[in-house]
């Protein structure tokens, strides 16, 4: 059998389900985290600002940490022009500096009485990539 080429293109389908399991439709709907608080860190940009915004649609104080305030100001409108209610306050802060983090999280408990959940999504990947293209041609 040959492999000769065939100007027919296989069927593409796309798919936008969501698993019942991560749909947060609910805890919005419900607002589920009504009077809970969490911090976010990468919250400026990506699956942190996704996390705080979808946190914020719930219910919650968010807390966005990043280390630019510009960014974090950008985040806050958009979670006010979606949930004008919403109850949020911003760490410009560096998360490997471990001083500055307990600044924050004081903050944080002194404004909101606590901390309920903590998103992690602060940081990228970039060593972890470059070791495996450079393992994996």
């Amino acid at each position: 059998m040959s492999k000769e080429s065939s100007d027919e293109e296989p069927p593409v389908y796309l798919h936008h389900d969501v698993y019942p399991a991560v749909d947060p439709s609910q805890l919005i709907s419900n607002h589920a985290f009504q009077g809970k608080c969490v911090i976010v860190t990468g919250a400026s940009r990506g699956i942190g600002e996704d996390a705080a915004f979808t946190f914020a649609r719930a219910g919650a104080s968010v807390v966005l940490v990043a280390r630019t305030k510009s960014q974090l100001d950008a985040v806050e409108s958009r979670i006010l022009e979606h949930v004008p209610n919403a109850q949020v306050l911003k760490a410009a802060v560096e998360v490997i500096d471990p001083a500055k983090v307990e600044v924050a999280v004081t903050r944080v408990v002194e404004r909101f009485g606590g901390v309920d959940v903590l998103v992690a999504a602060a940081g990228t990947a970039r060593s972890m990539i470059v070791a495996f293209l450079q393992a994996d041609p």
